[in-house]
């Protein structure tokens, strides 16, 4: 499961966190990005399984690309802001452009696939063979 990580610009900020990012983070803020959505990662032995929320999304407008060993899932909502009219308390809901990236490494990227069904897009990450290590002599010189 430690091939399958979210892609990170800054590694290090993973595995040092910074008490200062708690004391300026705002009170009312949420944890995560609400610009995001989530994402479930399953091992299943010969495979990964990433499932990911993107309810009332439609299939045409999810893209998934593999560049560079880092797999990318962006959606794009082509809803524009109206003027509402309504008395709306509170809108939570988002429009725009939402984008997850994961590193690939001990993926087989040729046989990854994926399905979409019921607002939970289904990736399939098959792992790839371990090469055996095969021991060799080393002559002394």
């Amino acid at each position: 499961m430690t091939n399958l990580m979210p892609y990170r610009f800054n590694r290090h900020s993973d595995f040092v966190p910074s008490m200062m990012d708690d004391f300026f983070r705002p009170f009312f803020a949420p944890a995560r990005s609400p610009e995001s959505f989530r994402v479930d990662v399953k091992d299943e032995g010969s495979g990964y399984l990433l499932e990911a929320e993107l309810p009332g999304m439609k299939k045409e407008n999810v893209r998934i690309s593999v560049e560079n060993d880092v797999l990318t899932i962006e959606t794009k909502t082509d809803e524009k802001k109206e003027e509402r009219k309504d008395n709306y308390l509170m809108n939570e809901r988002r429009t725009g452009c939402f984008r997850r990236s994961f590193t690939l490494n001990g993926i087989d990227e040729t046989g990854i696939t994926a399905a979409y069904e019921d607002g939970i897009l289904k990736i399939t990450l098959p792992k790839a063979a371990e090469e055996e290590k095969t021991g060799h002599e080393i002559t002394i010189q």
